[in-house]
């Protein structure tokens, strides 16, 4: 058992974590090993992960089911691509080439993409939800499946579970900034291919 599940003082929450560890400790490993493709790498992922829990135990004490997966793949695969981005930028500074890090290149591609992230426009999307049946729910969640990972987990956290940018940034492990911008090109992305089938949702409810 990792010690810093041991080291919590809550039983409750305690044991929730152990449970976790028990059930999805491998199966995290896996998802970490095919991103870093390194036995030692996906430990360091599992650690991180199991702490990212710890941290956010409200968020995951209140997910259930396939939302409960859901969030715990997407942490495991960003922890995984954060540790793949360190080991990166070390082996280029090693190398004595400026490393080129996460935070840069959506700061680089915000300047140079044709997307005005202050202007995107809500179309209600989010602040109607709570009257949309489950069925859209579901739909919505499908719509937001098909975007790119980078995308799909800002947007994802913060329509599962109204997560806001400092908490999805902490979650991620990536600067506020970078959620914003990927929040508002998520939304714009969705927008432009299913702008449609939102609006019809929220006019039917």
């Amino acid at each position: 058992m990792l010690p810093i599940i041991l080291a919590i003082n809550n039983e409750d929450d305690r044991n929730f974590v152990e449970k976790i560890y028990v059930q999805y400790g491998k199966k995290i490993y896996k998802v970490a090993f095919k991103v870093l493709n390194n036995s030692e790498d996906a430990e360091d992922c599992l650690h991180d992960v199991i702490k990212i829990i710890i941290d956010h135990l409200d968020v995951f004490q209140s997910a259930d089911g396939e939302r409960f997966i859901k969030l715990l793949v997407t942490c495991t695969r960003n922890a995984a691509l954060d540790i793949y981005r360190k080991n990166k930028i070390k082996h280029i500074n090693e190398r004595k080439h400026k490393p080129y890090t996460n935070d840069e290149m959506d700061a680089d591609n915000d300047n140079n993409h044709d997307v005005d992230i202050e202007n995107v426009p809500d179309e209600n999307m989010f602040s109607d939800l709570i009257l949309i049946n489950e069925e859209s729910r579901k739909r919505i969640s499908e719509m937001i499946e098909e975007l790119d990972p980078i995308y799909r987990d800002v947007l994802y956290l913060r329509y599962q579970y109204s997560m806001k940018n400092q908490d999805i940034a902490k979650l991620l492990k990536v600067s506020e900034s970078v959620v914003k911008v990927r929040y508002h090109r998520a939304k714009k992305l969705l927008l432009q291919k299913r702008g449609k089938e939102l609006n019809e949702m929220r006019k039917n409810g």
